[in-house]
């Protein structure tokens, strides 16, 4: 995004002469910012990193060199808090495992409604782990 802001700061300080050349690098920084997401989705997908892996004894998540960066029993969670709400017409679902005598455990999913939520959420119900659903609004 720095260089996508640098490029169009650029476009606009230097002013080239060429209505060709500002289309096109104004073409480039929108074709860019649109695909900067579904790329990186997808590199980090397929080479596994940042994933949460449910287990029916406990939940690991791994960092974005896919070494496990943080791992819950069910046994551990005495709460699972779930925020939600829209930034910037993305909706962002955040889920917070609080543990017994340790730091909680967050995670961050986008969609409306994604499946990992729906997932933590029946292993919860399933666990006896009480639930908070919480949404927020930013202005």
């Amino acid at each position: 995004m720095l260089v996508l802001v640098l490029c169009l700061v650029a476009l606009v300080c230097f002013r080239p002469p060429s209505v060709l050349l500002k289309g096109a690098v104004v073409t480039a920084l929108l074709l860019a910012a649109y695909g900067i997401g579904p790329a990186w989705r997808r590199v980090s997908a397929d080479l596994q990193m940042n994933r949460c892996h449910l287990y029916p004894g406990g939940v690991v998540v791994t960092d974005l060199f896919g070494q496990v960066r943080d791992a819950v029993t069910w046994a551990e969670v005495s709460m699972l808090k779930r925020s939600y709400g829209a930034v910037l017409l993305t909706v962002i679902n955040r889920v917070e495992l609080a543990r017994r005598g340790a730091a909680p455990l967050a995670l961050v999913a986008l969609g409306a409604d994604p499946d990992l939520v729906k997932a933590l959420q029946e292993q919860a119900t399933r666990h006896g782990i009480p639930q908070r659903n919480v949404r927020f609004q930013v202005s």
